[in-house]
């Protein structure tokens, strides 16, 4: 059989490869290529990054081989990451300008909530020296490779001991996020209960959380944080939050008191939320 040749001598077929993320599709309707309506889009890419992690997840086996990440995925992880800052920072100067003219907006309240939010579990990792970057969907903590030979077992001393990794954390390969909520309690909650979560119900929680979801009501979805993030007694729940998710709040019931604490603050009625009962 003779090779395929061009109609024209001067030119030659350039091949179309896969990009990569195509990999991870498994139909064309979930190809965020093209995708024109911005929403949509990070709809789209959020279920693919939760889908290569969750590969990850499943392919990875606890030992000391594994403990560093690539440069390349490091490199991935500083790029997404300072693209999400720079439109973050970009709010924020954009909030600052309207509160300065005089005519604030209450939309941006929910992307200020959000930045701060992001600032805060980011000068967490920052205490924990986490060597990937939280917001990289695809990242794994190195946290959930602690063995007993591993150089990283002795590190957390100094940490204060609401960020102290429990010993879930430590044999369970997990995202970095996790590690990042100042509540035992909740973070193991969260490794047991994303085990068995659904891929759509995982990319769910971390819209709600992070990503400046809003309930119908136009409230925010996720936490508050009023201080230094690795006090307990600095993060607030929203009530949103509760009915979306409170049952991962079960046996953890410093969260409420520290919630309540801020809303009595500002005037607010006190949360009834039961978390050691919270179906």
């Amino acid at each position: 059989m003779t090779p395929h040749r061009s109609a024209n001598p001067g030119t030659s077929l350039i091949p179309l490869n896969q990009m990569p993320h195509q990999i991870l599709t498994s139909n064309q309707r979930e190809d965020w290529a093209g995708v024109v309506d911005q929403k949509q889009r990070k709809k789209l890419q959020n279920m693919l990054n939760q889908r290569a992690y969750r590969e990850r997840r499943r392919n990875h086996q606890v030992n000391a081989a594994v403990l560093m990440p690539t440069e390349s995925v490091l490199e991935t992880s500083r790029q997404d990451a300072d693209r999400k800052w720079d439109m973050l920072e970009a709010f924020s100067k954009q909030a600052l300008e309207s509160y300065n003219a005089g005519q604030p907006q209450a939309d941006q309240l929910l992307g200020l909530l959000q930045l701060n939010f992001i600032r805060s579990l980011t000068s967490n990792s920052s205490l924990l020296g986490l060597r990937v970057d939280w917001l990289n969907c695809n990242s794994l903590s190195h946290i959930g490779l602690i063995g007993p030979a591993s150089p990283y077992a002795g590190q957390f001393f100094h940490l204060p001991e609401s960020l102290i990794p429990t010993s879930t954390q430590s044999r369970t390969p997990h995202h970095p996020w996790i590690d990042l909520f100042p509540f035992p309690r909740i973070r193991d909650n969260l490794l047991i209960a994303t085990e068995g979560m659904s891929e759509e119900e995982e990319i769910r929680l971390w819209n709600d959380i992070v990503e400046n979801n809003t309930a119908p009501s136009g409230d925010w979805t996720g936490l508050i944080v009023w201080g230094d993030p690795w006090n307990p007694w600095n993060w607030e729940v929203t009530e949103a939050f509760l009915l979306n998710w409170g049952w991962l709040l079960q046996g953890c019931p410093e969260i409420i008191h520290s919630s309540n604490h801020w809303r009595l603050y500002r005037g607010d009625v006190a949360l009834t939320f039961n978390p050691t009962n919270p179906t």
